[in-house]
């Protein structure tokens, strides 16, 4: 059965006949709702991306904000329909997609027994080391917030992080743009030294590795 989401971001009707049925195609219908979650997760990147820009022209308004927003959420609905950042097909394997039906209605006694099988890193898998030099290397230099050199500095790692996660480089740069300023924002130790920490990850006491203390504005619920 051929289930298409919904083509528009305000045609509720295509989301009412997602859920109507499910109940007859599950695995098409899972499909179509983790695309919905990724147009989700898009259209808040747009919007914080907007947020972070440097500032409104002089022809904004608050008309023109509200087209705007409804632009982001079109190009998000279309991203997520066609081939995506990749997000969908890693929240369609959270929510079991991909299970064969002869494994579904295994129960728990089942898997007694079963041979447990080694996994094997493929040659070509790329390790958290060889991630993390190929960050430091791409910091060594100050960047200074701006765009077009952050992005050719941390692309080939992006890159090389995203083909293990298995999702968009794009997606990658995107968020840590976010969270760093297009690199200017970037946290750094006692020495000036930068702490390559470009999502703004916080340690807590289960963390017993290297981190870094910086002061930082919260809010919660608004406050």
């Amino acid at each position: 059965m051929q289930l298409d989401m919904a083509q528009v971001y305000t045609d509720f009707s295509g989301l009412a006949a997602l859920r109507a049925r499910a109940r007859e195609d599950q695995d098409a219908a899972l499909d179509q709702v983790s695309r919905q979650f990724e147009s989700l997760f898009l259209q808040m990147m747009l919007k914080s991306m907007r947020d972070a820009s440097a500032g409104g022209g002089i022809l904004d308004s608050k008309q023109s904000e509200f087209y705007r927003e409804m632009y982001d959420k079109q190009i998000a609905m279309d991203m997520a329909g066609g081939r995506g950042i990749g997000l969908a097909d890693v929240i369609k394997r959270q929510l079991g997609g991909g299970v064969s039906a002869a494994n579904r209605d295994l129960t728990l006694d089942d898997y007694v027994g079963m041979p447990v099988l080694a996994v094997t890193p493929k040659a070509d898998t790329l390790h958290a080391d060889d991630i993390a030099a190929a960050t430091a290397t791409a910091l060594t230099s100050r960047l200074d917030g701006d765009p077009e050199a952050f992005l050719e500095a941390l692309w080939p790692a992006a890159e090389q992080a995203a083909q293990r996660i298995g999702i968009a480089p794009e997606a990658l740069l995107a968020q840590a743009a976010l969270e760093t300023g297009w690199g200017r924002a970037v946290m750094r130790r006692g020495d000036g030294s930068s702490s390559h920490n470009l999502f703004g990850i916080k340690a807590d006491r289960r963390w017993d590795g290297e981190r870094v203390n910086t002061s930082t504005l919260e809010y919660r619920d608004g406050v």
